[in-house]
């Protein structure tokens, strides 16, 4: 699991990271803090239900081009 990855596109519902987090054996507590290093905000719909967000700087490593695919590409 990688929670970069995951947020990437969008907030996730915190109630289902942390559910796939236990389904691959990921400790709740390590979760957490990858999340305050990485920064993530975290916010609550009206409906009470807690979501997590990239803050707009994070940028995961593997979407970056790697440098002899923008040497090709220019």
């Amino acid at each position: 699991m990688n929670l970069a990855d995951a947020l990437f596109d969008g907030p996730g519902e915190v109630a289902a990271i942390e559910e796939a987090a236990r389904r691959n054996r990921f400790p709740e507590k390590l979760l957490h803090a990858v999340a305050a290093s990485l920064g993530v905000e975290e916010f609550e719909d009206d409906n009470g239900k807690r979501y997590w967000r990239l803050p707009e700087k994070v940028v995961p490593l593997w979407r970056y081009p790697a440098d002899d695919d923008a040497r090709s590409a220019a």
